[in-house]
């Protein structure tokens, strides 16, 4: 066997790998959600983060992977991978991608594939590397796989600091240094001119990412506002570009746009800075004749207002002209704060500055949760940007979940209300008339809250009105704890009258119209709930239980072809994103399964000896599925007590991972036990679970006021018992298979890449299942995959050890 002898320990080696797989993934999610619409990133990566699965069959079907020493086959690869890994990244951003439509020409599916097998090409090698040392090492399984897990955990806690530090193309290029220096301590005993080529590689790769925010930014898709098209069309010149771990800013200015700048988040307009002079006068001019007006034509003349989602100060500039008394403005990405208070100071009018203004940089819905405050207005500025909503995409397997339009934060909203105090949402609708998705699905959620909170008559405490504003129809709604009086509706009233383009949708004694969101404020029960069944997309109340506010394309819609309205695609709500979620779903399943396959039949007459082959595979392929669903169900759970998006990220995978290494080097204790430690950790897991779905949210709710320091401990505290049990199941399960006959290299290898492989197809998988029925049925299928993996592996018998002998060397 190639492990006999003298053998080096590789704690060091798969710690730096891992280390650089995690910041290489997270760095190309931020990339691509710039350079391409953000619903295909999940397809692009999804299929690159393939070939670290696929490295586990490599090394099951070429011999030379099976029989060379780590020490020697290590050094080249991971040099080999850090090369591929930095000239590929100058292909991705080079080359120009259409996906704002499925590939229609052989030219953009070309560059689709070229950019795909880049990819694959950079994890392929990590997956090599990372399969090697695991399938050569079974006696030291545990604290190999403890290693990984703590590479990736450490990745986790630094990645946030380097995206700000380093930028995204930055962290790529300090991924590819990570695998150089891995090489260096293997190379330097076994391969001397290796390591004279991989110091100086490393030290340029180092020099290079902290240079990266001087190279060209990445080719961004031709339709976004910053693409070839959107530019030539408009003349835009960016004149700030600043990355973020939530998402990328730039400001750009156009001669076409008067008296403003347009604010792109990930290369799509999403906001605007508009030029301010500091002077009243200035503000009775921009704000004559404003459907900004509506709140303040219902509330008191002084107003405490609280706006979430301030982006670049407008409603701020709104809510001084209007006279508010106090104005609070949340905004979630600090470089958009960061514009208004030093780069576009000047050029906003100091707005910042101003003593009735606090400018915070914060997630709205944490905020509310943690402010004592009461507001007379709390208004949602039009959130409804889709390039925002990468702030929940750092991860790379969630979609667009967003907890500022769930019925919890309708209820949270008005408790922070004063008497008589309104909430105000606006939404961009792209055709109000035929399909005001966002508007119905607002209001049936309001309506939801309303009747949780036993308010009724729901139609007199709803104010609707909407405005033309080209190249969408903006609706503006008004809710408020109380009913609205004749006065309040009439002042609405008059406010609709002034501002050009606007018209009354609902007010109580008011005509309105007979569109959907009319239907949705005044059907009785009975009939909303049929409204909701015949409508043709999905506007039934949003939860925190599954926060998918913009999920308005029904899965089986979209796979039995039976709704014909989503075949003619208008904007992003028409189903982009769940046909990307379901064609990666299909494709890394088809590929995935076809690569394993190919393994059988390549070496069949090898494979035909293996035992127990078909519990292996369902035994890894459930742990890839289980651990899987556990993780994107925690990062959820856990947004709102952590607040940032960026927080929970780092923090749920770091004590995530870091304690499951742990559990895994525990392992070591009880593997002879197998069968007994299967049933205990199973025992952990169905307490774990129960306390997730009954005793998180009280923790959560009682703890949220807290410092952050104190919800990072507790935080850590409540995953530390899962991480413990969930790292155990993969050291055992590997332990087995190594036990189970001479093949036991290529055998581990294969496991782990079918661990891998569905590791993959989980994370498409467990957004489908969110979406569809929730985190709480998600959180107990998880249970189920690892109950089911229980009973697989203790189908498969512990033979004793027979490993060589090794002896380990520093």
């Amino acid at each position: 066997m190639p492990a006999q002898g003298k053998a080096r320990r590789l704690y060091l080696e798969i710690f730096l790998v891992s280390f650089a797989a995690i910041l290489l993934e997270i760095s190309y999610t931020r990339i691509f959600s710039f350079k391409i619409s953000s619903y295909f990133t999940f397809l692009v990566l999804g299929f690159a983060l393939l070939g670290t699965g696929a490295g586990g069959i490599f090394v099951a079907l070429w011999g030379r992977l099976r029989t060379s020493l780590p020490e020697s086959l290590l050094p080249p690869l991971l040099l080999l991978g850090a090369v591929t890994i930095s000239l590929g990244y100058f292909v991705v951003a080079g080359i120009e991608l259409s996906t704002y439509e499925l590939p229609s020409s052989l030219d953009t599916a070309a560059r689709l594939v070229v950019v795909c097998a880049v990819l694959f090409s950079n994890f392929l090698f990590v997956g090599i590397a990372i399969a090697v040392m695991i399938a050569n090492r079974p006696e030291n399984i545990p604290r190999l796989y403890a290693a990984d897990l703590a590479g990736a955990s450490a990745a986790c806690m630094a990645v946030i600091p380097l995206l700000v530090l380093l930028t995204p193309p930055g962290c790529v290029l300090a991924s590819a240094m990570a695998l150089a220096l891995a090489s260096l301590r293997l190379a330097w005993s076994e391969q001397r001119m290796l390591a004279w080529l991989g110091g100086p590689l490393a030290l340029v790769l180092a020099l290079a990412a902290g240079l990266a925010d001087r190279f060209p930014d990445p080719v961004v898709d031709p339709a976004k506002s910053m693409g070839s098209t959107q530019t030539e069309e408009w003349g835009f010149e960016s004149v700030f570009g600043g990355w973020s771990p939530v998402f990328r800013v730039d400001v750009l200015r156009s001669p076409l746009l008067d008296g403003f700048m347009a604010l792109a988040h990930d290369g799509d307009w999403g906001s605007a800075l508009w030029e301010f002079d500091g002077r009243d006068e200035t503000l009775a001019e921009m704000y004559a004749n404003s459907s900004r007006e509506f709140p303040f034509a219902v509330t008191r003349e002084d107003p405490r207002i609280l706006i979430i989602g301030s982006a670049g100060g407008n409603e701020i500039m709104a809510s001084l002209h209007y006279g508010a008394e106090q104005i609070t403005g949340v905004e979630l990405n600090p470089v958009t704060v960061s514009l208004l208070r030093e780069h576009f100071a000047d050029y906003t009018g100091h707005i910042a500055e101003r003593e009735r203004v606090e400018l915070i940089n914060d997630e709205g819905r944490s905020f509310l949760a943690r402010d004592p405050s009461k507001y007379d207005i709390i208004y949602f500025v039009a959130p409804d940007s889709y390039a925002t909503m990468s702030a929940s995409q750092a991860s790379g397997f969630v979609l667009v979940e967003s907890y500022l339009y769930t019925r919890e934060m309708v209820i949270e909203a008005l408790q922070h209300l004063r008497p008589g105090g309104v909430l105000c949402m606006q939404f961009g609708e792209v055709d109000y008339s035929r399909k005001p998705n966002r508007t119905s699905r607002y209001l049936a959620t309001a309506r939801s809250a309303f009747e949780e909170l036993g308010i009724a008559d729901f139609a007199r405490h709803v104010l609707l009105a909407t405005t033309v504003d080209f190249p969408i129809e903006v609706s503006t709604f008004l809710i408020k704890a109380t009913p609205f009086s004749k006065d309040q509706v009439d002042a609405f009233v008059e406010v609709a009258n002034k501002v050009p383009r606007t018209r009354v949708r609902h007010a109580w004694g008011v005509q309105g119209d007979r569109a959907i969101p009319n239907a949705v404020i005044n059907a009785g029960a009975d009939r909303l709930e049929s409204i909701f069944e015949s409508y043709a997309y999905e506007i039934r109340p949003v939860t925190d239980n599954a926060p998918f506010f913009w999920h308005f394309a029904r899965f089986w819609d979209l796979i039995a072809g039976g709704n014909p309205a989503l075949r003619e695609s208008i904007g992003p709500e028409d189903g982009k994103g769940e046909r990307a979620l379901l064609l990666m779903l299909a494709v890394s399943t088809g590929f995935g399964g076809s690569v394993l396959l190919f393994t059988f039949w390549a070496v069949r007459e090898r494979w035909d000896r293996l035992p127990r082959k078909g519990a292996t595979a369902a035994y890894f392929a459930l742990l890839g599925l289980g651990f899987m669903f556990y993780e994107i169900c925690l990062i959820q759970k856990l947004t709102l007590f952590l607040g940032y998006p960026s927080y929970t990220l780092t923090v749920t995978l770091f004590a995530l991972l870091l304690f499951s290494g742990v559990g895994s080097l525990a392992s070591e204790h009880y593997r002879e036990r197998r069968d007994r430690a299967l049933l205990l950790l199973l025992a952990g897991l169905v307490g774990m679970t129960l306390f997730y779905q009954f005793g998180l949210d009280a923790l959560v709710s009682r703890m949220i006021g807290s410092p952050l320091p104190v919800r990072i401990g507790l935080t850590v505290l409540a995953l530390a018992p899962l991480g413990l049990c969930l790292g155990a199941f993969m050291p055992l399960g590997l332990d087995t298979v190594a036990r189970l006959g001479e093949m036991r290299t290529e055998y581990v290898a294969w496991c782990w890449a079918v661990n891998g492989v569905f590791s993959v197809i989980a994370s498409m998988l467990a957004t489908i299942l969110a979406m569809s029925f929730g985190f709480r049925i998600l959180l107990l299928i998880a249970l189920g995959t690892y109950l089911l993996a229980c009973f697989t592996l203790r189908s498969v018998p512990l033979l004793p050890r027979r490993f060589p002998e090794v002896r380990p060397i520093d």
